[in-house]
């Protein structure tokens, strides 16, 4: 007992030298804010790396948000407020690597086998092709930094399929992502609407003479600040916020709040009607065809009433609101008198001239939106497939299709087959299969191709479907 008590009192003893340590250290360190900073930065980090080893599962769902809100708050609202410098911003930007690196470790360690699979394997195949288009580049590092580009989500492929899924992961990860659309939508509109372009330039987005770039505001309406969460661009926000409304409706049934569910939905509508992003509207109108088509009967027929309400609602707005930038924006598109649409056109003819001049390709790192950045050439074709052979020449670009279309018709097959014996899997499928539709049909219009926040969506959805297990 006597023992007890002295090693009780030795507890305490180093308890209280350990707070007069620290309160000592805090004092010292507060002189130095610097220093401080970096001190706890420190201890945030390790700890951070610490919880995603040992919570793999919780460091995936870190990992998706994370490039989500990378554009914006980690690497403009952040950065100005701590005034780093471009190249610390740069640094803080690489945080969601370090997520992956950490996850990619910790399935290193892991003696499970992964389990192959026919999108797996089209992956490694397309994976070890493009590693030649590094060496292409001349200049190595731009090569590695291209690479990246393309592949760096798709390892996701090999990281989930190791670690395996289950229901009560995907059914958090449903309750913590329709949290976290809805106020991404929120924000957005706040952006748009009230903050505007001053908000943007004190936050680090470029100032074109009084107004962002082209590609914020809708073509002809500098007044108009088109939605675009936290995300690069209004197309790349369209594009998640289709496959949001895809997940709300295919899982609806998770949701004992409808009251906030349909409230998400019609948000989430609004924000996707503000991005004018066409190829989001395209994209989201045949993922609701393909979802509605293969939905019992019942669910078919309120389609159809929604449908009729929808179209309905917009033309009584056109007439009591004539002139009105949505009309506009249309008849602008159809008519080909929209910059942007005419852009796409015009640019086709040179693409294609100079992916015949290169049927090998330049190398990675060289083309395309992310490239510029890179290279200050501006290489960029309008759609993504010309990007891709560009860069891996046209057999790169032909593998790169077919990877694809396999992936979606693969993700489609399964949901029809898994649907008798396991409904949930099948839905996860399914919207597996439809987010990978939405971007894949974006390729055609934009080059979405190297846009990591975007390939993600897909690559995340389908990793988790390829590596659920029931029980």
């Amino acid at each position: 007992m006597n023992n007890i008590k002295m090693f009780n009192g030795y507890r305490k003893s180093i308890a209280v030298l350990l707070v007069i340590l620290i309160g000592c250290l805090t004092g010292i360190l507060s002189t130095y804010p610097m220093l401080s900073l970096f001190l706890l930065g420190g201890i945030i980090a390790a700890f951070f790396c610490w919880y995603i080893y040992n919570n793999p599962e919780h460091g995936l769902i870190i990992l998706f948000i994370g490039f989500l809100i990378n554009p914006m708050i980690i690497s403009k609202i952040i950065p100005s407020i701590l005034h780093l410098s471009p190249s610390m911003s740069n640094m803080l930007g690489m945080w969601k690597e370090g997520v992956l690196f950490i996850l990619a470790l910790r399935v290193l360690s892991m003696k499970k086998e992964i389990n192959k699979n026919a999108i797996l394997t089209f992956a490694t195949v397309l994976m070890l092709f493009s590693l030649i288009y590094i060496f292409v580049n001349q200049n190595f590092i731009h090569g590695i930094m291209g690479y990246r580009f393309y592949f760096e989500t798709m390892t996701l492929f090999f990281v989930v399929n190791k670690l395996e899924t289950h229901k009560r992961f995907f059914q958090t990860f449903i309750r913590i992502f329709s949290i976290f659309v809805f106020l991404m939508a929120a924000w957005s509109l706040v952006v748009s609407l009230f903050l505007g372009y001053q908000f943007m330039f004190d936050v680090g987005y470029t100032n074109y003479n009084g107004v962002p770039h082209f590609s914020y505001l809708i073509s002809g309406h500098l007044g108009y600040l088109r939605t675009f969460g936290t995300l690069s661009a209004p197309n790349n926000y369209g594009l998640f916020v289709d496959v949001s409304i895809m997940l709300l409706l295919i899982f609806k049934e998770e949701f004992k709040n409808k009251l906030f569910l349909n409230l998400n939905l019609l948000l989430q509508v609004v924000v996707l009607s503000l991005t004018y992003s066409r190829s989001a509207w395209i994209g989201l109108l045949i993922a609701l065809f393909i979802y509605f088509i293969t939905s019992k009967p019942n669910v078919r027929f309120k389609f159809i009433l929604f449908s009729f309400y929808a179209a309905f609602s917009f033309l009584i707005y056109c007439v009591l609101v004539p002139d009105n930038p949505v009309v506009n924006f249309f008849i602008n598109t159809v008519t080909l008198r929209d910059t942007s649409a005419m852009g796409h056109l015009n640019s086709w003819a040179g693409d294609i001239k100079f992916i015949l001049s290169h049927p090998l390709g330049i190398g990675l790192g060289n083309a395309g939106p992310k490239a510029f950045e890179l290279t200050g050439v501006y290489l960029n074709p309008e759609i993504s497939f010309y990007t891709v052979a560009y860069e891996m020449g046209i057999l790169g670009m032909v593998l790169f299709f077919i990877f694809n279309v396999f992936s979606i018709i693969y993700l489609f097959k399964k949901s029809k087959k898994t649907a008798l014996s396991d409904m949930f899997h099948s839905k996860l499928y399914l919207l597996s299969g439809l987010s990978w539709l939405i971007v894949f049909m974006s390729y055609f219009f934009l080059p979405m191709v190297q846009e990591m926040e975007v390939t993600l969506i897909p690559y995340f959805m389908a990793s988790i479907s390829l590596s659920y297990k029931k029980y």
